[in-house]
């Protein structure tokens, strides 16, 4: 599956430990009742899921059975029905998304999306009702509601929101029996590693047992619209399609019925709302600040840090007003980051959420040691909070950040718009700062097979290149942020290698050539693997061929970090090897 997978992951599970019972209902099943007509590399994958995501299914099944006989669970019991209902304008109705809003503030909940983020996934599905009959042949549709966690663009951050998707599909396999769920007991729960978005081509794989209660787990997914989408095979000598190439999250499904099921959804149509349940989140642009640097702006590699909350909307239309002389906002920053200052920098509003500059009058004065600035607001009483809050800020520490950091911001006396409460935030106003840049530097070797493989814009089949890596430019510290490499004859283009093999499972594919950074706790803290990231697919989508970590420890060593990219052919000998020296200055 060769989704990023950093030390955390290791330190309790090894591929030889005994599986957990719910959590890898794949890993000890498939082997024995995969259809022979399925290929191993699709076994191989679910193993690999299993191995990977147990932690996160394990802590997804206590919130199940918390949130089954939670009071005020069951007391929304009729909401989702009219939760993916799709008018003219694919609105959600008001009673959906009460029912959301209540059930991100539960404490469960809000744990389990802080962990399914930390594991890469950008979402969590909740609320599902779903029926699903098969006899070999077999039919499933249901709905849900989807909280999209904020997540990077390029330099731009995506809002958290909540999202209604409606779907059904056709599936085929040992699929046998009926049933379903409905809300709120049992309770599903989903996870996406892309937001969901409509398609008329669903494709999933599905292992489940139910005899009177029972849980099932699946993989879905949808193939991008194309002129003719590729076809999954209902017998032997068909042309397989591994499925794993268009999973985009998994559910586990607590449902009622009798039903046994293994097998693959191959057809299917979701939709999508059209407007949604966007909610406040907070982000800061760089967020790794290094020490001894002034960002004041006067450098394009160290600009003033810029925030960003984003405006709480309903249908796309405000939730919040602003009272005069009620409204608070409250912007905190940890005090490392002004160190080397005599003076709090000012912070500058470039919107202050009524399309305005003036609206927030501050309350205090913020000192270097006591980095919290306080506004009332000032602007028209009953103004609606239509844009997204931007500021700037200059900064300069003497010294290395702490470990654990984070900037947060706080509102008060706000006043709602229609009868639902959209949340100001749903455990996105804190946002964390890491405690360094990683910058280093070496070259790297690009090797590639011209039986299968071609470099875009460059003649030649090796490239070998002086390389200054810095995670200057990253949003976040993590393992899944990626560098690409820039090509020698264009350093304004990324590196891109097209498959021009006889492999159809390939064909067509291009692929980036680079590499990730991760934190690591001590000093120096850094470490990095070669990438190969394919053009157009998510990284957290498994579509990807990653190298060894390697851990920068000694500025006086050179290390390296290799990986062959074995796609679409047994003798595709494509090669990067990159090796750096860490240099902090």
């Amino acid at each position: 599956m060769n989704r990023p997978t950093g030390p955390a992951h290791h330190e309790h599970r090894t591929k030889d430990d005994p599986p957990t019972a719910l959590g890898d209902a794949f890993f000890t099943s498939v082997s024995a009742d995969t259809p022979m007509w399925a290929s191993k590399e699709v076994a191989e994958e679910i193993r690999r899921f299993a191995y990977e995501f147990a932690p996160l299914i394990e802590q997804a099944a206590e919130v199940q059975q918390q949130l089954r006989y939670d009071p005020e669970v069951q007391r929304l019991s009729a909401a989702v029905a009219a939760a993916a209902r799709n008018g003219n304008e694919g609105l959600l109705s008001p009673e959906a998304l009460g029912l959301a809003t209540r059930l991100l503030q539960v404490p469960a909940m809000t744990a389990l999306g802080s962990s399914a983020a930390s594991a890469g996934v950008r979402g969590v599905g909740f609320l599902t009702a779903q029926l699903e009959a098969a006899l070999i042949i077999g039919a499933q549709a249901g709905a849900e509601l989807v909280w999209v966690h904020p997540y990077k663009i390029g330099t731009f951050t995506t809002p958290s929101r909540v999202v209604a998707r409606a779907w059904y599909e056709a599936t085929l396999g040992l699929d046998v029996g009926i049933s379903g769920t409905l809300v709120p007991y049992p309770l599903d729960l989903s996870f996406w590693f892309l937001p969901p978005e409509a398609s008329k081509h669903m494709v999933g794989v599905f292992l489940g047992v139910v005899y009177g209660y029972g849980v099932r787990a699946e993989l879905f997914g949808w193939v991008p619209e194309k002129p003719t989408p590729p076809k999954l095979p209902s017998a032997p000598g068909g042309d397989w399609v591994n499925p794993f190439n268009y999973i985009y999250g998994f559910r586990l499904v607590a449902e009622k019925g009798y039903h046994v099921g293994l097998g693959v959804a191959f057809k299917g149509q979701q939709v999508i709302s059209g407007k949604t349940l966007q909610l406040s989140s907070y982000s800061i642009s760089p967020s790794n600040i290094q020490a001894g640097w002034k960002y004041d702006g006067t450098a394009t590699d160290h600009p003033l840090l810029e925030g960003v909350i984003a405006a709480p909307k309903r249908d796309e239309q405000p939730s919040k007003t602003f009272v005069t002389g009620g409204s608070t906002l409250q912007v905190s920053f940890p005090n490392w980051l002004c160190t080397a200052l005599s003076t709090a920098p000012p912070l500058i509003f470039k919107n202050d959420g009524g399309d305005g500059t003036k609206g927030w009058s501050a309350t205090n004065t913020p000192t270097v040691s006591d980095m919290t600035y306080t506004y009332v607001w000032a602007g028209a009483d009953g103004q609606a909070w239509q844009s997204d809050i931007d500021f700037t800020i200059s900064t300069c520490s003497k010294s290395t950040p702490p470990q654990t950091s984070a900037t947060t911001c706080r509102f008060n006396g706000l006043t709602n718009v229609g009868p639902v409460d959209v949340p100001v935030s749903a455990g996105v106003s804190k946002m964390t700062l890491s405690e360094l840049v990683f910058t280093a530097y070496g070259n790297y070797t690009l090797i590639i097979d011209t039986n299968v493989n071609s470099i875009e814009d460059y003649d030649g089949s090796t490239i070998t290149s002086k390389l200054n890596a810095s995670t200057a430019d990253s949003a976040s510290q993590n393992q899944s942020n990626f560098y690409y490499l820039p090509n020698p004859n264009d350093a304004t283009k990324p590196l891109i290698i097209d498959y021009t093999g006889t492999d159809k499972n390939f064909a067509g594919t291009r692929w980036y050539a680079g590499y990730q950074f991760q934190q690591q706790g001590g000093n120096p803290n850094a470490q990095f693997r070669a990438v190969f990231w394919e053009v157009g697919k998510p990284f957290t989508d498994r579509n990807y061929y990653a190298g060894d970590w390697q851990s920068l420890t000694d500025t006086t060593q050179k290390y390296t970090s290799t990986k062959a990219w074995s796609g679409g052919a047994i003798t595709n000998d494509t090669t990067l090897s990159i090796t750096l020296t860490p240099n902090a200055n």
